[in-house]
C-alpha cells in the first residue's frame, strides 16, 4: 500500500512538473516575467532566486506550479507581463504544458520500445522482435475441467505435457488430440510453478474438445532505433483517445486483462477460448494517467455461449 502511494505520488509529481516546465520555459521564450518556479505546493520548505524568478521547493510534493507576472490580468501596461501580450503568445503559453506532456510520453514509450515493452502479440508486428514469448490464461469458464481443476486468470501456461509451450495454437492442438485424457500443465502463479492435471472434454460451447479458457499470448516487443520513435509517437498518439480516425500500432503497450499481475494490469486484451475454436475478443478500456487523456467507453465482454462475437474477428 505505501509503495503503491508513493508511486502514484512520484508519477503525478513528474506529470505535473513537465507540464509546468512547459509553460515556464514558454513564457520566458515569449518574454514574460516568471515569478516562481515551484516543485509541490506551498508552504516553501526552500527557495533560491535567480533573475527574476525564485525556484522553490515546496512541502506538498504533489508536482509543481508557475507563478508569472500577469496572470490574473494586472501589470497590463508592463511588457514583461502576461496580460500585455498578443493572443497567439497567451494560447503558446497555455497549451506549452500539454505540448510537454505528449512529448514526455513520446519519449518514454520511446525508450521503452527500445528496451522491449510487454504486449499482447497476436501477430508479430513488421520491423519488431518479441523475446520471452508466454501464453496467459485470461480467463477460465465457469463448470469447465479448468474451473475444476483450480485454474486461475492470470496463470501462465509454461508446458503441457511436459512439453514447453509458448504458442497458443500449438496448445489449442495438444489439448484438443487429448480429449477424455489426463494433460498435465505446467503453471507460474505469483511466482511459484505448479503441476495441475486437466482433462479436455467435448465442451458445448464451441463443439471441440477443449479445458475452457481464454488464452492470449504475450512477449517484449522492441523495434530497431529508427523505428522505435515513429511507433512511440503512433501509441503515444492513440493513448490520447483522439476522435479522428488514426491507424493504432499493431501492438499497444501494457494491454492485458484484469486479474493478470504486474506490468500487463491494465487495458484491452483479446483472447481465445479453448476449445475451441470461437475466437472472441473481450476489450477494456485502457487506464491512463492525466497526461495520456481518458477512455472514451466501456464495453461489456461477450458472455460464453451467448452466440455473440466481435464482428472483426473471424472464427478459427
Amino acid at each position: 500500500m505505501l509503495y503503491s502511494i508513493l508511486v502514484f505520488v512520484l508519477v503525478l509529481s513528474v506529470l505535473v512538473l513537465v507540464h509546468e516546465l512547459g509553460h515556464f520555459l514558454t513564457a520566458r521564450k515569449v518574454g514574460i516575467a516568471v515569478e516562481e518556479f515551484g516543485f509541490g505546493f506551498p508552504p516553501r520548505a526552500w527557495g533560491i532566486k535567480r533573475g527574476r524568478t525564485l525556484y522553490s521547493l515546496n512541502w506538498i510534493p504533489l508536482g509543481g506550479f508557475v507563478r508569472i507576472k500577469g496572470e490574473l490580468g494586472e501589470h497590463a501596461g508592463d511588457r514583461d507581463s502576461y496580460a500585455s501580450k498578443s493572443r497567439w503568445q497567451k494560447a503558446a503559453v497555455l497549451v506549452a504544458g500539454v505540448v510537454m506532456n505528449f512529448l514526455l510520453a513520446w519519449a518514454l514509450l520511446t525508450v521503452g520500445y527500445l528496451a522491449g515493452l510487454p504486449q499482447v502479440v497476436d501477430e508479430t508486428p513488421v520491423g519488431a522482435r518479441v523475446a520471452s514469448p508466454q501464453i496467459i490464461i485470461a480467463s477460465v469458464l465457469p463448470k469447465t475441467p479448468a474451473a475444476e481443476s483450480g485454474l486461475e486468470a492470470g496463470d501462465v501456461i509454461r508446458s503441457v505435457g511436459e512439453r514447453p509451450v509458448s504458442e497458443i495454437e500449438a496448445f489449442r492442438e495438444y489439448t484438443a488430440s487429448h480429449a477424455d485424457q489426463a494433460v498435465l500443465l505446467t503453471v507460474e502463479r505469483g511466482g511459484d510453478l505448479k503441476q495441475i492435471a486437466v482433462v479436455p472434454v467435448l465442451l458445448t460451447e464451441t463443439g471441440r474438445p477443449g479445458i475452457g479458457v481464454s488464452l492470449m499470448k504475450t512477449g517484449l516487443v522492441s523495434y530497431p532505433w529508427y523505428w522505435a520513435p515513429v511507433q512511440g509517437a503512433a501509441a503515444t498518439w492513440s493513448f490520447l483517445g483522439h476522435p479522428v480516425g488514426v491507424r493504432q500500432p499493431a501492438a499497444r503497450p501494457n494491454l492485458a486483462p484484469t486479474g493478470l499481475r504486474g506490468p500487463l494490469r491494465s487495458g484491452r486484451h483479446r483472447g481465445r477460448h479453448f476449445g475451441g475454436g470461437q475466437t472472441r475478443v473481450a476489450p477494456r478500456p485502457a487506464v491512463h494517467g492525466p497526461a495520456f487523456g481518458q477512455p472514451r467507453h466501456r464495453q461489456r465482454p461477450p458472455v460464453s455461449g451467448s452466440g455473440r462475437r466481435s464482428p472483426d474477428v473471424p472464427a478459427l
